[in-house]
């Protein structure tokens, strides 16, 4: 047993993992935006390189290893980065030190978030565990198998239903790491370039809008304050706390969570990326609206398409939801050449639709529920209703989500109406038309529909495109002469209290379990099992079978976090929570429960036929299991023989 070994590794592992991602996918974008800004001269003004990292490349990483795997998608980062050198140099010098200082410090809040700590035999998890075990599993599985995508929860022969495309990425990652970057570090690596390409995304639109009223530095710490803000959610975790004695571990649980940057890329970088991608096609059709060269038009439109396509790979709900602006929009170019537009529209969908049919075919293959992914219904402010086990009437919910919008977006909310008072800047332009299509747009979407599988995904991401219009807006006013930025002590004070809220999320990731209150305090109960199954994991990458189903409890815990951290073989199925990746919701809970049945000793040890199983003493088939029927044996952890009839 050596002490910090772990912590050590993850270190090691994000290290390596951050500024490899910054390389294999920044300098490719490097030369993507040269070629775009050949057939489309006007488009080089525009910052936008990083965020093509995330607009372009999805797509084809998906394509590649789908025809080639895994290894050939890296050799292809690797040459398309050789050849983007050259075309990076121009931009590389103009990187100021206070944004190097951002981006250690959004290393730094990673690294806080994500590693595993431990000492004398206990291993101390992040909160982010509960979505890292996801990840982790799907970046694994893709560099394991390749594509389709196989269901890392629920073991089946078909391909699952799920999004996959930031996972992709992860994949080259983790195979180019080797065993230095295992699989939740890669993913760690790829959320820090995601990061970094959203505020250079942030940073472009305020070049393309004609917004830069102010030095490049207090430009650059606008955007920087920006994104490390999150809303005023203190206040609603302190009145959760007072009103149900639990002290939430994320300040955005106090309500159906809108998370602003350092959430959404910490937790949902995928999400996150495919914000970006939706944002620049919207940019790009933009540009092409305004560009009187058809040559022009036709890079502009075939980039959108394809940056739609991605957007669409990396998260189905955010697509869904700029879907429905970019229909709305059409209305909104009355007078601005509608054919044009609708033309435009058409042709970047069609790109879309086309470079997804792989995708849609395993979304609709893979998936075993039925009925509509969307519902209509009235957003529940502050989760009211669960906690008084009855439903408000809509119009009360309606009259109240104004109030929760504005806790909820903060300094951002704040910004806006300053914004909006004072229109001191050119609105004027299409982009700025679609903006405010995107920011009425996400307001209505989050209030009136409703994603129906698991969570409400959809309206938790398709919030962002409130949040991206109001972030430019507020900058804008941070751009303000010092005196008169002076005269908004609001503003003000929901920036430092945006400012607690994201420091408050990294110190309550690391939380002990059992140090206050709180839901999911079943994640890392017991640091030292956690510590043991750690190992014994690792034990069974090397000494079990490349194809073993190894099988934990499915039963033990809400949602079962140690396999997909850690494990390399397959399992027959995670928890009652299984379906997410498309297997069907019956079939997920009657394998829950039995396989559950067998740990608990009510059902014999041959119904888990053709499995390898890890035992702790928490379950009751601990009591039964001998030394001889373990190949591998620590106090508290036994790894079966493969399960004979």
């Amino acid at each position: 047993m050596r002490d910090f070994a772990f912590l050590q590794a993850d270190l090691i592992g994000l290290a390596l993992a951050a500024p490899l991602a910054i390389v294999l996918w920044f300098l490719p974008a490097a030369l993507i935006s040269r070629a775009l800004s050949i057939a489309a001269p006007k488009l080089s003004s525009t910052p936008l390189t990083p965020a093509l990292a995330f607009a372009v490349l999805p797509t084809l990483d998906a394509l590649v290893i789908r025809v080639a795997g895994v290894p050939v998608a890296a050799f292809c980062h690797i040459a398309a980065a050789a050849a983007g050198v050259a075309f990076a140099r121009p931009w590389i010098p103009s990187v100021r030190r206070m944004t190097l200082f951002a981006a250690a410090g959004w290393w730094i809040y990673l690294a806080v978030v994500y590693v595993d700590f431990d000492h004398n035999g206990r291993l101390h998890q992040s909160l982010l565990v509960l979505d890292l075990v996801k990840h982790a599993a799907v970046v694994r599985e893709i560099t394991a198998h390749g594509l389709p995508l196989h269901d890392p929860f629920f073991l089946r022969s078909e391909a699952a239903g799920y999004y996959h495309y930031f996972y992709d990425g992860g994949a080259v990652l983790d195979w180019l790491g080797g065993g230095l970057v295992d699989a939740r570090m890669a993913f760690a690596g790829l959320a820090f370039a995601c990061g970094v390409a959203f505020a250079a995304l942030f940073r472009a639109f305020v070049v393309e809008l004609g917004w830069q009223r102010s030095s490049e530095r207090r430009l650059t710490a606008g955007v920087i304050l920006l994104c490390a803000i999150g809303g005023l959610d203190l206040i609603g975790i302190w009145l959760r706390w007072e009103f149900t004695g639990l002290l939430e571990r994320n300040s955005e649980w106090w309500d159906d969570e809108i998370s602003l940057f350092t959430t959404s890329a910490s937790w949902v970088p995928h999400h996150l990326a495919a914000v970006i991608a939706c944002f620049t096609a919207i940019l790009l059709l933009a540009r092409a609206q305004e560009d009187e060269s058809r040559k022009s038009r036709i890079a502009l439109f075939a980039a959108a398409g394809v940056s739609m396509a991605s957007a669409f790979g990396l998260s189905v709900w955010v697509t869904l939801g700029s879907v429905g602006i970019l229909a709305v929009s059409v209305p909104l170019m009355a007078g601005r050449n509608l054919v044009r537009w609708i033309s435009g529209l058409s042709s970047a969908g069609l790109v879309a639709a086309l470079l997804s049919v792989p995708l849609m075919t395993e979304l609709l293959s893979g998936r075993g529920y039925s009925g509509a992914p969307l519902g209509v219904w009235v957003r529940d402010p502050a989760r009211v209703s669960q906690l008084m086990h009855h439903p408000l009437s809509p119009w009360i919910r309606l009259a109240a989500t104004p109030l929760i919008w504005l806790v909820e977006f903060g300094a951002l909310a704040v910004g806006s109406y300053v914004f909006w008072r004072s229109r001191s800047f050119d609105t004027a332009s299409t982009l700025w038309r679609l903006l405010c299509c995107s920011l009425v747009g996400g307001l209505a979407m989050n209030l009136f529909v409703q994603s129906t599988i698991i969570n409400n995904d959809f309206g938790w991401r398709v919030a962002w495109f409130a949040s991206f219009p109001a972030m430019l807006m507020t900058l804008a006013v941070l751009q303000w002469p010092s005196g008169e930025l002076l005269k908004q002590p609001i503003l003000l004070a929901s920036i430092a209290f945006g400012l607690a809220a994201t420091l408050y999320n990294m110190v309550s990731a690391r939380l002990p379990a059992g140090g206050v209150p709180h839901s999911e305090a079943y994640i890392n109960a017991d640091p030292s099992t956690d510590y043991a199954l750690a190992q014994a994991y690792r034990w069974a990458s090397r000494g079990l079978p490349a194809d073993a189903v190894l099988q934990h409890n499915p039963a033990s815990q809400p949602r079962a976090i140690d396999f997909g951290l850690y494990g390399r073989q397959r399992t027959y199925v995670a928890d009652g929570q299984a379906a997410l990746f498309g297997a069907g919701r019956d079939q997920v809970r009657e394998r829950a429960h039995r396989i559950g049945d067998v740990f608990a000793g009510a059902l014999p040890i041959t119904a888990a036929q053709g499995l390898y199983l890890i035992v702790t003493p928490y379950d009751g088939l601990w009591r039964r299991v001998t030394s001889s029927q373990c190949i591998y044996r620590s106090r508290t952890v036994c790894i079966t023989r493969k399960i004979a009839s």
